[in-house]
C-alpha cells in the first residue's frame, strides 16, 4: 500500500485590522457680505408733471416695487442720499435752491418683503438720511420705494423751455452699512 501525503497549500495571510481611523477637519467659514442693488427692471424714476393739478395739489409720486433689493448676514442700515444738492437741468439751473424737496418713502417689499426691518420716509438730501434699518440679517429681501415730487406750486416757474420737457436730473444712491 502507498500512503499519500497531500500537504494542503496555506491561504496567504490578508491581515485586516478593524478599528483603525482617519480623521480631517471640516470648518464652515461663514463671512458676512452686504449688498445692495436697484431691481434692474425698473431701474429710472420719472416724476411727469402734465396737468395744473400736479402742479397745484399734493405733487407726483411713483411707487417702485421691489426696487431695493437687500442682503446683509447682520444688522444694518441702508442710507439714502442724492449726488447733487438739487436736481439740475441741461443749463445747471437747480430745481430748488434749498434741496431737492423730492421725498423717499420705503415700505415691505411686494414679492420677497422683509419683516423685522423699520422702513422710513425722507427727504432725499446731498447729505443723506436713513431710509431703512433692520436688527435681522436679510437675504434678497425686497423693498417698496414711492418717490414723491412737491406740489402746491412749488416748481410752477422751473419750466423755461418751448414746449418740450425740461428734466431736472441727480442720481439717488443707496448704501447699505452695518449697524
Amino acid at each position: 500500500t502507498g500512503i499519500s501525503v497531500i500537504k494542503a497549500q496555506e491561504a496567504p495571510e490578508n491581515t485586516i485590522e478593524s478599528g483603525t481611523t482617519a480623521t480631517t477637519v471640516l470648518k464652515v467659514h461663514l463671512h458676512n457680505f452686504m449688498s445692495i442693488a436697484i431691481n434692474s427692471d425698473d431701474a429710472y424714476v420719472d416724476l411727469e408733471y402734465k396737468t395744473a393739478e400736479d402742479y397745484d395739489g399734493t405733487g407726483v409720486s411713483q411707487l417702485k416695487e421691489d426696487h431695493l433689493i437687500v442682503s446683509s448676514l447682520s444688522p444694518f442700515i441702508v442710507k439714502v442720499n442724492s449726488s447733487t444738492t438739487s436736481p439740475i437741468n441741461a443749463d445747471g439751473i437747480a430745481l430748488n435752491d434749498d434741496g431737492t424737496s423730492v421725498k423717499i418713502k420705503a415700505e415691505r417689499g411686494t414679492s420677497r418683503g422683509m419683516d423685522g426691518a423699520v422702513p422710513s420716509t425722507v427727504t432725499l438730501r446731498f447729505e443723506g438720511d436713513n431710509i431703512i434699518e433692520s436688527d435681522l440679517p436679510s437675504l434678497n429681501n425686497t423693498f417698496n420705494i414711492t418717490y414723491t415730487g412737491e406740489g402746491q406750486g412749488a416748481y410752477r416757474n422751473k419750466y423755461f423751455g418751448d414746449g418740450e420737457p425740461i428734466a431736472y436730473t441727480t442720481n439717488v444712491i443707496y448704501t447699505i452699512t452695518s449697524k
